[in-house]
């Protein structure tokens, strides 16, 4: 019995240095119940763990356990910080990079703690076009051969503009690497 508190006292303390929160999800066309999640690990105080300030991996379909990304996919999504603080960190990938100017600077995952003390985490885009776009969801067209996918096709990026606005814009780049 001792051994159960003590495990339970552990699992509730190491939750407390860092937790992930939601910043996007990226979906796509083929195996669609298989999600790519970009989550934030944050400490108790919303601020980014440093060391490791995002995580990025699959759940695959109704399955709950987190995956982590693999060839090829991994390369693709493989972080590149310009900037780490403890409210905002602005990252790059290849397929970011790829979009060109549309994602001029990259994504900027910011952390706040809200009112009731909880915290919030959310990405931004500074686009080109449309000013600042608060991302929820991209969602990626992907080009099959007999069944394989090979290349992206287009992808749509949606979420909110700066007044709050839904956004919703299709990009037709094809990201090959």
């Amino acid at each position: 019995m001792k051994f159960l508190i003590f495990i339970l006292a552990l699992s509730f303390s190491l939750s407390g240095f860092s937790q992930g929160h939601k910043l996007f999800l990226a979906k796509k066309n083929f195996n669609p119940n298989n999600i790519l999640h970009f989550d934030a690990n944050l400490n108790d105080q919303c601020q980014f763990d440093l060391s490791n300030p995002l995580d990025i991996y699959w759940i695959l379909g109704n399955d709950p356990k987190k995956h982590a990304p693999v060839w090829p996919e991994a390369s693709y999504v493989k972080s590149n910080f310009s900037q780490k603080t403890e409210d905002k960190v602005v990252f790059s990938n290849y397929a970011i990079e790829k979009v060109g100017d549309f994602l001029k600077g990259g994504l900027i995952a910011r952390s706040e703690m809200l009112e009731d003390g909880s915290c919030n985490a959310y990405v931004e885009a500074d686009t080109s076009e449309y000013g600042i776009i608060r991302i929820n969801t991209l969602y990626g067209e992907l080009k099959t051969f007999f069944g394989v996918p090979y290349s992206l096709k287009h992808f749509v990026i949606n979420g909110l503009d700066e007044h709050g606005n839904k956004f919703s814009k299709k990009i037709n780049k094809s990201i090959q690497k």
